[in-house]
């Protein structure tokens, strides 16, 4: 599953030293000055005891785990299928909000053209092209931000193809299915193990839609399917007492 990436416009991120221990905080914490995006993390707040990312000072030094960070703006952002639609609406929102953004598509013309008038927009120059695998995509992102802060999986596909069930090639029916569920279990992986080891932490966004999809059922099965990963990877994180990823499903 091929992937293309661009990285616009890149920002330095704000400094901000280790906190002290402190009581988890409310999502202003997490996105201060943003009442948008704390409207989006609220909306995907994982249920149960899986905790919110806490900067906590860590001892560090030979033998210690790495110090936290706490996330502060601009975020690094990697939004994939962002070359249209609500991926798109979501990059320019992030964009104007002063932002670092990764958008990707698997057509390298899509996303040259987005890429394009999104850099005339916003004025910026910084600009990489890269065709990749999930793999190389967090290769990708460390290359050009260094770490990423929010991850939203809103890649999909029905494979251009509204049939019943009964119609539906087998070649369509592997191709919704590669991309709406291989694909997203390929991302959360490299999401979760690029997160894991940054300072800062991250947070993971999937998108579901439980409403009936006729004519394209196949799309509406692998998307329902997203809430049972969703809560899986949150308890896989909470046994393994990963409380610096957060993964949430909108």
């Amino acid at each position: 599953m091929a992937t293309v990436a661009a990285s616009l416009p890149l920002r330095a991120a704000a400094r901000a030293g280790p906190a002290p221990p402190r009581a988890p905080p409310s999502d202003a914490a997490f996105f201060p000055g943003r009442p948008w995006q704390r409207r989006l993390a609220a909306r995907g707040r994982p249920w149960g005891s899986v905790g919110w990312f806490r900067a906590e000072a860590l001892p560090g030094g030979a033998g210690g785990p790495p110090r936290r960070e706490p996330m502060a703006p601009p975020y690094n952002v990697l939004i994939t299928g962002s070359t249209k639609g609500i991926g798109y609406a979501l990059a320019r929102k992030f964009l104007k909000a002063g932002d670092n953004v990764v958008i990707c598509s698997r057509s390298a013309e899509r996303v040259e053209s987005v890429a394009n008038d999104l850099k005339k927009e916003f004025g910026e120059q910084h600009v990489g092209l890269s065709v990749m695998l999930e793999k190389a995509l967090v290769d990708f992102a460390r290359d050009k931000l260094e770490y990423i802060d929010i991850w939203i999986n809103n890649a999909g596909s029905n494979a251009y193809s509204y049939k019943p069930l009964v119609e539906t090639s087998d070649e369509a029916l592997i191709e919704v299915i590669t991309t709406n569920t291989l694909g997203l279990m390929l991302c959360c992986r490299e999401a979760i193990n690029m997160m894991w080891n940054q300072p800062r932490g991250g947070h993971i966004f999937n998108i579901d839609d439980g409403r009936p999809t006729p004519r394209f059922a196949a799309y509406g099965a692998t998307k329902r399917s997203v809430v049972h990963l969703t809560k899986s990877l949150q308890a896989e994180l909470q046994m393994n007492e990963v409380n610096n990823v957060v993964v949430h499903n909108l």
